[in-house]
């Protein structure tokens, strides 16, 4: 699932704030995504509903949630877009 075992941890806590919390916690944010889970087919690193993003992916989601261009499209197909 993960490439190294200190990995695991950080999926947990976004996993545990949003049990315990409720947060709706969807993004971790790092520069080493080699990490994070595998990529599917369209290139986005997601593993039960928590997405691994760069800070600049994450900042474009940002922007077109701000402002859509394509208001009807879901998540992970946005940050599919972006990485293309």
């Amino acid at each position: 699932m993960f490439g190294i075992p200190w990995d695991l941890p950080i999926w947990s806590a976004a996993v545990r704030a949003r049990t315990q919390f409720g947060a709706q916690v969807q993004f971790v944010v790092t520069f080493n995504l080699k990490d994070a889970p595998p990529a599917g087919t369209d290139k986005v690193h997601e593993y039960d509903g928590v997405f691994y993003v760069s800070p600049r992916v994450l900042l474009a989601v940002v922007d077109e949630l701000l402002d859509p261009v394509e208001p009807d499209i879901s998540l992970r197909a946005k940050i599919a877009s972006l990485l293309r």
